[in-house]
């Protein structure tokens, strides 16, 4: 997986305390239109990737975390011109602790979407619900071909032929 500053929803200083029950939208807006090297295109598979730096704490205690990626036409920001594509379900907060990666795909009910089909202008919209959070920090991004960190294992004592 390769992460470009240019497809970047948030940074990695990104503060959880931002996220309340109204909804926030990511820093970054991304424009597919502008010339992006998004890969060969072989089992493409576009996926926004939101990586914790630090645990997120929140107020009263229990609270959730969603995560929309939302598209538009354009970039006016006006409410009416964002459109939900993808949903994450509702995160626990016991799952949001450093390390912790949420995978959110971009995909449709047919399989994944091609670039041509989505609207030019991309963001993510994350919304806190039961309580807001007070503290934590997040980063992500838009990739392409996500790393799973599912890494071989091998048998103790396995040993490579030079």
């Amino acid at each position: 997986m390769i992460l470009d500053k240019l497809l970047q929803f948030d940074p990695s200083t990104a503060l959880a305390s931002t996220i309340v029950g109204a909804g926030v939208a990511s820093t970054n807006i991304i424009d597919l239109l502008n010339a992006r090297d998004m890969g060969i295109g072989d089992g493409m598979n576009l996926e926004a990737v939101f990586t914790i730096g630090t645990a997120f704490a929140a107020t009263g205690g229990a609270a959730s975390l969603t995560i929309a990626i939302q598209g538009a036409p354009d970039s006016s920001g006006s409410p009416g011109t964002y459109k939900t594509l993808v949903q994450s379900g509702l995160i626990a907060k016991a799952s949001l602790t450093a390390a912790a990666v949420i995978r959110v795909p971009l995909a449709s009910q047919a399989g994944n979407l091609e670039l041509t089909s989505l609207p030019r202008f991309l963001r993510c919209f994350y919304t806190a619900t039961t309580n807001d959070f007070t503290s934590g920090t997040f980063e992500c991004d838009l990739v392409v071909n996500a790393q799973a960190n599912n890494p071989p294992t091998y048998p103790s004592g396995f040993t490579v032929a030079n």
